[in-house]
């Protein structure tokens, strides 16, 4: 990202961070920093910050009822918050996470919505890409994840495995 750029942050899981997995692979830290707050340390781009807002309450109130870590179903993007992002944003981040623990097998069987997208995945996808002509995925996930969806999707320009980095 070139200074200056400003970028729209799209998916629960830049808030939702999974820093490392479940069972063997639990992770304890002093903090987490999460995609959003890192990219916010950036000081040479722009975020828009309402769109990020929003998947911060999201996650919060899926957290309070119970939900669970890198297991957050994705939300409806919101129009009026698309609309205000494509007017502000030169290029839109999308961002997609897995939990990984054991007994959390992922199959190639079409009936795995955790090996590839889940439909509300899939329906965020295709709302940014319809909607922006440059378009970053950034995947946090410790273990194996279909990525046809973006490797065949010429509207994507680049993707980053992040894998669980931790709490940085």
């Amino acid at each position: 990202l070139k200074k200056g750029t400003k970028i729209a942050i799209f998916g629960k899981a830049q808030i939702d961070y999974v820093k490392g997995g479940g069972g063997s692979g639990v992770a304890f830290s002093a903090y987490v920093r999460n995609i959003y707050d890192g990219l916010k340390q950036k000081n040479d781009i722009e975020i828009f910050d309402a769109l990020s807002l929003y998947y911060v309450d999201y996650v919060n109130q899926q957290l309070k009822n119970n939900g669970w870590n890198g297991l957050l179903t994705e939300p409806e993007v919101d129009h009026n918050l698309l609309k205000a992002a494509k007017e502000f944003a030169d290029v839109a981040i999308i961002t997609i996470n897995r939990f990984s623990a054991e007994e959390v097998d992922r199959k190639n069987d079409g009936t795995d919505a955790y090996f590839e997208l889940s439909q509300q995945e899939k329906a965020m996808v295709k709302t940014v890409t319809d909607n922006f002509d440059k378009v970053i995925v950034l995947i946090n996930s410790g273990a194996m994840i279909d990525t046809s969806w973006f490797a065949d999707n010429e509207k994507i320009d680049s993707a980053l495995m992040i894998w669980q980095g931790g709490m940085e």
